[in-house]
């Protein structure tokens, strides 16, 4: 499922489940014991752009169920809900912590990639982009933030090839053509969040 529908599903199931629990007063369905519940009802915060919320709401799921079948996703999405609100240095870790739990998730990597070089960590960035182009060599976006991270560390052969790279995998993206007069001072540009 990509992120959006599984955080429309998310949406929908916490609404249904609130509805169960405040409707019928004798259900059985205990929200303050139940993962799932703060789970889906952060993925409803973080739908809704309410970050801290969601992080809450994620915490208190991973509290209750470290372990779960979700942890990596809920890590994940709270990586993310970091990300949006610019505390990298905090999403960076939950990144890490996601793609320990599932390494085939090679998104996971790429958001740490992404972290590290906000937050300063440019040779770590380095090594997780390259893991990402490794699995995802057509990945247009990883080769153009790669070429960043390498122009902070003064590989600018590299950087230039990234770039080149990049415009080449998606020519139609024109936020992946560069001016190399005006990047000079440019750490580095956020294609998306």
């Amino acid at each position: 499922l990509s992120l959006s529908l599984s955080l429309s599903l998310s949406l929908s199931l916490f609404l249904s489940l609130f509805a169960l629990s405040t409707n019928n007063t004798t259900s059985s369905y205990r929200y303050g014991n139940d993962p799932r519940y703060y789970y889906h009802r952060a993925l409803a915060y973080y739908e809704q752009r309410q970050y801290n919320n969601s992080i809450m709401d994620l915490r208190d799921s991973l509290k209750l169920a470290p372990e779960s079948d979700f942890a990596d996703k809920a890590l994940y999405c709270m990586g993310l809900a970091f990300s949006n609100m610019g505390d990298y240095a905090h999403a960076a870790p939950c990144f890490s912590r996601a793609y320990g739990i599932r390494k085939k998730c090679i998104h996971y990597c790429h958001e740490r990639a992404k972290a590290y070089q906000m937050i300063g960590r440019v040779t770590e960035a380095v090594e997780d982009f390259n893991s990402v182009i490794r699995r995802q060599p057509n990945n247009a976006n990883a080769f153009f933030r790669r070429g960043f991270a390498h122009k902070s560390l003064g590989m600018f052969s590299e950087a230039a090839e990234d770039f080149e790279k990049a415009k080449k995998l998606d020519p139609n993206n024109a936020k992946l053509i560069v001016n190399y007069k005006k990047i000079y001072n440019t750490e580095c540009i956020v294609l998306c969040k």
